[in-house]
């Protein structure tokens, strides 16, 4: 885990990372208003860069990457918990944790990172729990026993908000996720509640929270309406820990909420015609704030806004013959304005 300069990211100044196709090794740094803050260089380009939301740290993969010019702690794996400060992640009930596809690239190449109190399991097949760890100290405690870690597998963390003292996760991280294998978490005590929502049609299995775990969407991952005479693609809004019914959108498929969950991305596409969109709707009202015939790449959310980070994906051949994607992303804000950040940056991961 990567602390951040303080004159780069603050809690009260977020910031967005990128990476440019020229310096694959090079992370840079840009406020909400599209201005350039600072750049972290590795010693080699990362499988992936995760930042936590106000981007004041990063989880870099793999670990042992050299960040020059920053403060870095060693920690197990995991998913940012909401905050800057802790990680949520699946284990076996010991602590042990199951070493990632990168560790094991061939017999001779193993690079097990260490880390205070990480060990890791051997088992195909154990049962798992789920678990918060504090990223400074290492310390890390069991919150509830769920399901089971195997091979390439394990319980999905849907989301996890220490803030508001939830978690949602599922049976298996692989979509589709049926929604019958989707629990609540509380963190602070350990209960596990089921969600409470019955799909509006067979096949739902599209579901994504707001980041404060109030609301749910839920759609189908089937992408409908690609074909001639599909039906076309929609997603119910429900109070997530209620399952009170709130509207269904029609025409779109849900990506995720804005920090605030006031507004959703969607994105829509159609194989017989060729057409990809993207747009960002008051959910609320079904009005349309924003949107682009451009295919969707990655995207993000700034803190306690209705703000988002979009990115145009195209694709490009490298020096190797290799499809190479590149992204131009934008700061799309709720009544439509867009700043451009930067053309042609590599994803994140």
């Amino acid at each position: 885990m990567v602390a951040v300069p303080e004159a780069v990211a603050t809690a009260t100044h977020p910031v967005l990372w990128y990476r440019e196709v020229a310096t694959p090794t090079r992370l840079i740094a840009v406020d909400w208003d599209g201005r350039r803050t600072g750049v972290l260089d590795l010693s080699t380009a990362p499988n992936a860069v995760r930042p936590c939301g106000d981007g004041t740290r990063l989880l870099v993969e793999p670990p042992d990457v050299v960040i020059r010019a920053a403060q870095v702690w060693p920690v197990g794996l995991g998913d940012w918990a909401g905050d800057a400060r802790h990680l949520c992640s699946f284990r076996g009930l010991d602590g042990s944790v199951q070493a990632p596809t990168w560790e094991r690239v061939a017999p001779e190449d193993v690079r097990v990172p260490t880390a205070p109190g990480l060990t890791w399991y051997s088992s195909s097949s154990a049962p798992a729990a789920l678990f918060l760890q504090e990223v400074e100290s290492a310390a890390w405690q069991q919150v509830a026993p769920f399901g089971t870690l195997s091979t390439g597998d394990r319980p999905g963390i849907l989301l996890c908000a220490l803030p508001g003292d939830s978690a949602w996760v599922s049976l298996s991280r692989r979509p589709p996720v049926p929604l019958h294998t989707i629990r609540h978490v509380t963190l602070s005590t350990g209960a596990i509640a089921p969600l409470p929502v019955e799909p509006r049609t067979p096949g739902d299995d599209l579901v994504v929270f707001s980041n404060d775990g109030q609301f749910t969407a839920v759609g189908c991952s089937g992408h409908r309406g690609r074909w001639p005479g599909e039906a076309p693609p929609d997603f119910s809004v429900y109070e997530a820990r209620t399952g009170a019914y709130r509207t269904t959108v029609a025409g779109w498929d849900a990506v995720g909420f804005s920090d605030d969950g006031r507004c959703v991305l969607v994105s829509r596409m159609g194989s017989a015609s060729g057409w990809l969109e993207a747009a960002v709707l008051d959910w609320r009202d079904d009005r349309v704030l924003w949107r682009t015939a451009n295919p969707l790449g990655s995207w993000r959310v700034r803190p306690h806004s209705a703000d988002f980070l979009v990115s145009h994906r195209t694709w490009r051949i490298d020096s190797r013959n290799r499809q190479l994607p590149v992204e131009d992303l934008w700061i799309v804000r709720p009544g439509g304005e867009t700043t451009l950040v930067a053309r042609e940056t590599l994803p994140l991961s």
